[in-house]
């Protein structure tokens, strides 16, 4: 039991060390979460097809996902409009995706943070 108590000071003086180690868990568990960004009459929705568990940790994919595709969707839809073949659009697709990932992957990023805080009762 003392040992207990001692971690569990040891957390409460060390609240970088807190966040850093809470970061690090939701980020592991939204590693493996999966989803599928769908439109409905033009606004987009996302479901969740592989959960953590967790739905705050779900909703930061969806979230990501929902904030970056309308930013390069556009592109991508002209894109498609211009090339018939799959093969041609997915070559001149790349430099879009890799942008869009980028986007998903920062905003991911502040969610995971912003939950952390969230949960540690951080406020900013």
């Amino acid at each position: 039991m003392s040992l207990l108590f001692a971690l569990a000071i040891q957390i409460a003086s060390d609240p970088v060390t807190a966040r850093q180690d809470e970061i690090v868990v939701i980020g592991q568990k939204q590693k493996n979460w999966r989803g599928n960004l769908k439109h409905k009459k033009g606004v987009p929705f996302c479901k969740t097809t592989r959960s953590t568990g967790d739905k705050e940790i779900d909703k930061i994919g969806c979230d990501a996902m929902i904030i970056c595709f309308p930013i390069h969707g556009s592109s991508l839809m002209k894109l498609a409009k211009q090339y018939k073949k799959k093969s041609e659009f997915n070559a001149a697709a790349k430099p879009i995706y890799a942008e869009m990932g980028n986007c998903v992957f920062k905003n991911r990023d502040q969610g995971i943070s912003e939950l952390a805080d969230k949960r540690l009762g951080i406020v900013q």
